[in-house]
């Protein structure tokens, strides 16, 4: 499940490359293999700032309308914002409606929140929109440049009808920051050393932490450097997730306005 500001509640779209140098990792039950790897996934999402991963999010937004005023204080030009007076109350208006700051025209457009949003569907009043008639501008500007009729996006829509209906719409599409390169493979060898840890019978191949100092076979004492210590306790993953993250986020961060109106998310059903 994800919110439409980017936050996601897991992992999306990592996938998981067994390790060729695991032993025992093709002998094992499937269950036993699916249940390392997806561990493995959820605990290098988060320890990577729960990031990375594009998940699918279905929303039912409004569009940003052509306001109508009659009395206006000055205008900001250049600015993306126009102060209006209205009823006695001043209001920030956001251009882009009867006009586009790089265009001569409209521009039927809505805001799509997430990272590097990616269209899969659009969906008006029962129809589906081919995606050949959209573009994504500035990562996060869905445009309607195609359409043979002529018209935009709907300003409203009655949200008391099931999605489908007339008189509704929505746009389903995926976002997030794609994992980085290696983090399959990462993803894989730690799944290796969580299958052997509660394998009987391979425990003793889990390879040795990081921190180990010194080892006394005879007596099997271990002595651990707790300055060396890392994360994992395997020098491969942990220098991945330097890497990847390497000012040790444990959220993505994100930017609220006031002046943007969040769209509609059904989580349930």
């Amino acid at each position: 499940m994800t919110t439409p500001g980017g936050a996601f509640a897991f992992a999306c779209d990592w996938g998981v490359v067994a390790d060729p140098c695991c032993p025992g990792w093709e002998e094992a039950e499937p269950a036993e293999r699916e249940r390392a790897s997806k561990l493995a996934v959820f605990l290098l999402w988060a320890a990577t700032g729960r990031q990375y991963g594009r998940c699918e999010v279905t929303i039912r937004p409004c569009r940003r309308g052509c306001t109508a005023f009659t009395e206006v204080r000055g205008v900001w030009q250049g600015n993306r914002w126009t102060p209006l007076l209205q009823d006695g109350q001043w209001f920030n208006i956001e251009c882009g409606c009867n006009q586009h700051r790089c265009s001569c025209t409209e521009v039927c457009e809505i805001e799509l929140p997430g990272w590097l949003p990616e269209p899969v569907r659009v969906h008006v009043d029962g129809q589906d929109v081919p995606l050949v008639q959209f573009r994504v501008d500035d990562g996060r500007r869905l445009v309607w440049e195609a359409n043979p009729d002529g018209a935009c996006f709907p300003l409203c829509q009655d949200l008391s009808k099931p999605l489908g209906q007339p008189g509704t719409w929505a746009v389903t599409y995926k976002h997030g920051l794609p994992v980085p390169p290696g983090g399959e493979e990462i993803a894989g060898e730690l799944a290796c050393e969580l299958l052997k840890a509660c394998t009987p019978g391979m425990a003793d191949q889990c390879r040795l932490p990081d921190n180990v100092k010194r080892v006394t076979r005879e007596n099997v004492e271990y002595e651990f450097d707790a300055a060396a210590s890392g994360d994992f306790g395997v020098f491969s993953i942990n220098q991945w997730v330097k890497a990847v993250n390497p000012y040790g986020l444990v959220a993505p961060p994100q930017i609220y306005s006031p002046d943007v109106v969040s769209p509609v998310v059904t989580t349930w059903p």
